[in-house]
């Protein structure tokens, strides 16, 4: 209803806007005006507006799942307030289960930069488990995942850890340490939260967000919680395989482009019995100092084209920064991935670190 004081001399007249509003009369008193036709617009508009409030949430992100707990990620393109989460037993949201505790773990940094970690714990192991979640901005709007009418996200926790494998040998996972900048890259930075898996092997990663000690920031990634895709069960890593690194800076960039990720190895170890120690990746292979192994497999080949083929045209600069930009594909190191860098790629297409290794 729209009020105004003017009409009381005016006799009622057709709506102008009949062909749209179905005719409706815009009826005077000597206080108000009427307006039942346009005011249904209005609904409509309002509702509209109302759902632009809500911020965008993207790269929601299962992680840290062991037989008792797991960890639920996700980022917004606007800065968190609060977050929470609900688990059910059913896909479809009906059956809510309790018995259970949550907490935020991201510092306001990072929520200040719309990235959420929350822990659960208290679960059973070998139990599936279905999320959803909200989260509240800064300015008060509630932002629901998944959509109404979607199918909640599923997570099994682990079947069993162990520090025993299959051949009674020990289970001494390392805790990895790698550090975390802004996108200077030598401001320390404790908002970026890093995740990290061994690709078609841990079922789930691990996360955590960079400390700061002085002027670096280190994340340190406990590789014991990661678990078997094919077992769900402790995952014993081996010397020199090949890790996924993704790291996640929310909004200091466009939600599109906030994540980048890399590959290094894990390092080379000669205790026997293995000891679990903190150590840092190791780089990929480089050939004639040209780090093109990007998937870490040492060989150039096919497999790291793919790789490089998945950046191509990316940019960055001081004033249009890209978050998923990643340097390690810039060979020419001229802040574009372009066709200077794949012809540094060719120079070196074809090179193995490995004689045994297939081209």
């Amino acid at each position: 209803m729209l009020i105004t004081n003017f009409c009381h001399h005016i006799y009622p007249i057709r709506n102008p806007f009949r062909s749209k509003l179905r005719g409706d009369f815009l009826h005077c008193s000597s206080r108000r005006i009427i307006l039942r036709g346009i005011h249904r617009t209005l609904i409509g508009v309002l509702a509209t507006l109302s759902s632009f409030a809500q911020a965008e949430i993207s790269d929601i992100t299962i992680s840290d799942v062991t037989t008792r707990a797991f960890s639920v990620i996700w980022v917004s393109d606007q800065p968190v307030e609060s977050a929470r989460i609900k688990l059910y037993s059913d896909q479809q949201g009906q059956s809510e289960i309790a018995g259970y505790t949550i907490q935020t773990v991201s510092p306001a940094a990072a929520l200040a930069r719309g990235i959420v970690k929350i822990d659960v714990r208290g679960l059973a192991a070998n139990t599936v488990y279905y999320v959803s979640g909200e989260m509240t901005d800064n300015s008060g709007d509630i932002t629901p995942f998944p959509n109404t009418g979607s199918a909640l996200l599923p997570v099994k926790t682990a079947l069993e850890t162990s520090r025993i494998d299959a051949a009674n040998l020990p289970i001494a996972n390392d805790i990895l340490k790698h550090p975390v900048f802004e996108l200077d890259r030598t401001t320390p930075s404790t908002a970026t939260l890093v995740l990290i898996s061994l690709p078609l092997k841990s079922e789930y990663p691990v996360s955590a967000f960079g400390i700061q000690h002085q002027n670096i920031a280190n994340v340190l990634a406990d590789l014991n919680n990661l678990y078997a895709s094919d077992t769900h069960k402790s995952l014993k890593v081996a010397a020199g395989e090949p890790i996924e690194i993704t790291e996640f800076r929310g909004n200091a960039c466009e939600l599109a482009k906030q994540k980048s990720i890399l590959y290094r190895r894990l390092p080379q170890k000669a205790d026997s019995p293995p000891v679990a120690e903190i150590e840092t990746p190791q780089a990929c292979f480089a050939p004639d100092g040209k780090a093109a192994d990007f998937n870490c497999d040492s060989q150039i080949a096919f497999g790291d084209f793919n790789v490089l083929l998945a950046g191509f045209g990316q940019t960055t600069s001081a004033d249009s920064p890209n978050c998923s930009f990643n340097h390690e594909f810039d060979l020419n190191q001229d802040q574009a991935i372009d066709y200077g860098d794949f012809n540094v790629f060719l120079s070196v297409f074809g090179k193995m670190e490995n004689t045994h290794a297939a081209p």
